[in-house]
């Protein structure tokens, strides 16, 4: 068996409870009893179940288990009693990777065409070549040399900016605002190194001349990138580079992070006992020191854990290293990591700060974390070819459902399914429950995954209070059609007895004979059927709720996407206008100032609150 099938597993939501049932369908040889059968546990991982030398079952699980296994014959199953070695929940019961030419799998070159698409190039970098001729031979007036070039620049420059895509336009407008201040900058602090009245304050310019310089050069770079087509690869290294550029924009100038060891005992303690050290010391509130030992678990080590933990603290105090810490991980093709992969796909999925949504590159991180056997990294895959983009897009209508495919949705769920993961027999059983995504409503099926979904994840019944209401409606529909059909087939037979006294059938209506007075029969399904239809309660957490009256609105994904879209554009042109209006008022507000004070102290005057202040004082 290569995914656990009809396998219902067990375990508690309580930490500290390590049981473990798992529940499997044996189908054994003729003649075969279930005495006969060997059931061990090998590496502290691996199920085995064996008949004789037989592998009928063998998995590899989420984690490490106990050697010793209770295990009992019921009804066509074999039912394992396993204790977990560490306390928690399982997300998924196997531990399986995926292999690499998996079909499900996106190519590098599939990849790139998504980039394509996404992301759009910015209009190539024009550089001015100045005039060799020194006048003009007319009579005209000469103008310096590159002074044409420029205006011709300048008049290319607009009219490709007319037709860019407006997220384009807004990021070509920011680098090129970044590069101005930038250079203002630089010329500042040359002006202020020969200023400088101590060689310290003279040391403290030159060096910010040099992280001003460093920024400029990598903008450029950047910005040099970023005219051609892109690609996974040209992304990948765009957004270091940004991360790069932010970290020299707080000191660091070097291109990758280190960390010293302080004593020799430092490099004696494991990755695991490092972190250990730096968590114990976050919650005994010496923060600097744990930082220490997480970096080192980080640098040294490679720790996803202490990364993971590093990008959270950095975060909070504005810094860029650990952004930069967790995507290097993350990237690592040697020791490709399932923690760091799935986070930064996560944050490409939502947004974040140095981590701009983007679809292929959700895409690819997820990929490399589902590789290696992550059940999230699949959910994830599958609610992204569902929705068609990231949970917050810049893709319009069209590009959208370019890249809706059902398809591939299902393909990931069953990958998921395969594995055991909790979290897709519920989206599974709740698919079947409204039968939507091109499966048919069926109450047996919802009710198996949903039960499924309950016993190897018991918080699922805590976040899904409606579910039990809608599976007893889906089953009252099913009932009462069942019977109704059942009915029109009995009415509809031929064979059917009528009554002598009964009139004859009506041409007319081609009803069947029946007695002129009696009353029409209804089941008792059918009068519970027609209550639920006038209650107004949801199934899902109010969702499903039937009201025949009233109509039922939507609001798609696409016209969610594009109010968010035009909330941005907007932000971003009245932020970008405030920001310049403020700054090009700063020598009007210098200008103004001593007259504000002198129109603020004349008020005080004249409430006497100045002189009461003089008065006092001179007491």
């Amino acid at each position: 068996m290569t995914g656990v099938g009809k396998t219902h597993w067990v375990q508690s939501s309580d930490e500290d409870d390590v049981a473990l049932e798992i529940r499997i369908p044996v189908v054994l040889p003729p003649g075969v009893r279930t005495k006969e059968l060997t059931i061990v546990v090998k590496d502290e991982a691996v199920l085995c179940v064996k008949h004789k030398d037989t592998s009928l079952v063998q998995w590899r699980l989420y984690s490490t288990v106990s050697d010793e296994v209770e295990w009992r014959a019921e009804q066509e199953a074999v039912v394992v009693d396993l204790q977990k070695k560490e306390g928690g929940t399982w997300p998924c019961l196997l531990n399986l990777p995926m292999r690499g030419d998996d079909k499900l799998l996106l190519t590098e070159s599939e990849l790139d065409a998504l980039f394509s698409a996404e992301v759009k190039a910015l209009p190539p970098v024009k550089k001015v070549q100045p005039k060799e001729d020194d006048g003009t031979e007319d009579g005209t007036e000469e103008k310096p040399a590159g002074e044409d070039d420029l205006d011709r620049l300048l008049e290319e420059t607009v009219e490709e900016i007319q037709e860019l895509d407006m997220f384009v336009k807004a990021e070509l407008k920011g680098m090129e605002e970044e590069e101005t201040e930038m250079r203002a900058k630089l010329r500042e602090l040359e002006e202020a190194v020969p200023l400088a009245e101590t060689e310290e304050a003279r040391e403290s310019a030159l060096k910010q001349v040099k992280l001003v310089e460093k920024m400029l050069e990598i903008h450029a770079k950047t910005r040099e990138l970023r005219s051609y087509p892109c690609t996974l690869k040209l992304f990948l290294e765009t957004q270091l580079l940004d991360l790069m550029k932010s970290r020299v924009n707080v000191g660091e100038l070097s291109d990758t992070e280190t960390e010293p060891f302080l004593r020799e005992e430092e490099k004696e303690l494991t990755p695991h006992q490092l972190l250990q050290v730096g968590v114990q010391l976050l919650q005994e509130q010496e923060l600097e020191k744990a930082i220490h030992f997480l970096r080192i678990a980080a640098v040294h080590h490679k720790h996803p854990q202490s990364i993971s933990i590093l990008f959270r603290i950095y975060s909070e105090l504005g810094s860029p290293r650990g952004a930069f810490l967790l995507l290097q991980r993350a990237k690592d093709d040697e020791d490709v990591d399932v923690t760091t992969n799935l986070q930064v796909a996560e944050m490409f999925d939502r947004g974040a700060r140095h981590f701009p949504p983007i679809f292929g590159a959700a895409i690819h991180f997820y990929q490399r974390a589902a590789r290696n056997g992550s059940v999230h990294a699949m959910m994830g895959l599958a609610q992204l070819y569902l929705r068609g983009s990231t949970s917050a897009t810049t893709l319009n209508e069209t590009e959208r459902k370019a890249n809706v495919n059902l398809e591939k949705y299902h393909a990931w769920l069953q990958q998921a399914l395969d594995r055991g993961a909790g979290a897709a027999y519920f989206v599974k059983g709740c698919m079947h429950l409204r039968g939507e995504h091109g499966l048919e409503k069926s109450y047996a099926e919802a009710k198996d995954y949903i039960t499924r979904a309950r016993q190897c994840q018991p918080e699922i019944a805590k976040r899904a209070a409606g579910i039990d209401a809608a599976l007893d409606r889906l089953r009252i529909e099913e009932e009462a059609t069942a019977e109704g059909g059942a009915e029109s087939a009995v009415a509809a037979s031929p064979e059917t007895p009528s009554s002598p006294s009964s009139p004859p059938q009506s041409p007319a209506t081609g009803a069947s004979s029946v007695k002129a007075n009696a009353a029409p029969k209804v089941t008792a399904a059918a009068r519970l059927a027609a209550l639920e239809e006038k209650t107004a309660g949801a199934a899902l957490s109010g969702t499903d709720a039937r009201k025949p009256a009233a109509k039922k609105v939507t609001v798609s994904h696409a016209a969610a996407a594009a109010r968010s879209r035009v909330f941005w554009e907007r932000t971003v042109v009245v932020g970008t206008a405030v920001y310049s209006i403020w700054s090009l008022a700063f020598p009007i507000r210098v200008m103004l100032l001593p007259h504000f004070y002198n129109v603020l102290m004349m008020f005080m005057d004249s409430f006497g609150i100045g002189s009461s202040s003089s008065s006092s004082m001179l007491m």
